[in-house]
């Protein structure tokens, strides 16, 4: 999207899940606002939303958002809550070994140890969402939602066998990538959003 200085810019509201924040979805909003958005914080007025894991149980229902970007949702999971979010652990864990990173995955999480400790009003509003809502999306109004499953991915994996068909109108798409994905490569999210929001 060429950014055009004599039209306003498209806002678009980053809703984080457990254990994010801003600092975390730096890179994100910094591609952004390079590609003509205007991060914001209140999604209830924003033109578009990305909504990353439990942050999708976040997302205003009351919204006017013209395009909605879900990523990695925490409704596609099986097992408990406290196993799951052992296996995305440990899955990181093995993943930054294996590519020589581990001291990177320990600042993010002490980052993820930060938001999860500084935070609880969001965390608990997560957990009460999930109370309500777990193996479902939410219905929103938006005409343009899709929806990022991530196939390796311990809380998105199972979704396309858990909620395919409860929300018809909502475009699916399954990347072959990690839960955290988003914030180290946000360069195809961004690109899905544009498309959302031009289309």
């Amino acid at each position: 999207m060429p950014y055009n200085s004599t039209v306003a810019r498209p806002t678009v509201a980053v809703l984080y899940g457990t254990g994010e924040g801003k600092r975390i979805g730096k890179k994100l909003c910094r591609l952004l606002e390079e590609r003509g958005f205007t991060c914001v914080s209140d999604a209830a007025q924003a033109d578009a939303i990305i909504a990353h894991s439990g942050g999708t149980l976040l997302i205003p229902p009351s919204t006017t958002a013209r395009a909605i970007l879900i990523v990695g949702p925490i409704t596609g999971f099986r097992g408990s809550l406290f196993r799951t979010a052992w296996r995305k652990v440990h899955q990181d864990m093995r993943g930054a070994a294996a590519a020589k990173t581990l001291p990177a995955f320990f600042r993010k999480s002490l980052h993820n140890a930060g938001y999860i400790l500084g935070k609880p009003r969001h965390h608990f509003r997560m957990l009460r969402g999930l109370a309500y809502g777990r193996k479902f999306l939410p219905e929103l109004k938006a005409s343009r939602v899709a929806v990022i499953a991530l196939r390796n991915d311990p809380w998105s994996g199972f979704l396309a066998e858990n909620a395919p068909h409860d929300r018809h109108s909502y475009a699916f798409i399954h990347y072959d990538k990690f839960h955290d994905d988003l914030w180290q490569s946000p360069e195809d999210y961004v690109t899905v959003l544009e498309y959302l929001y031009a289309k």
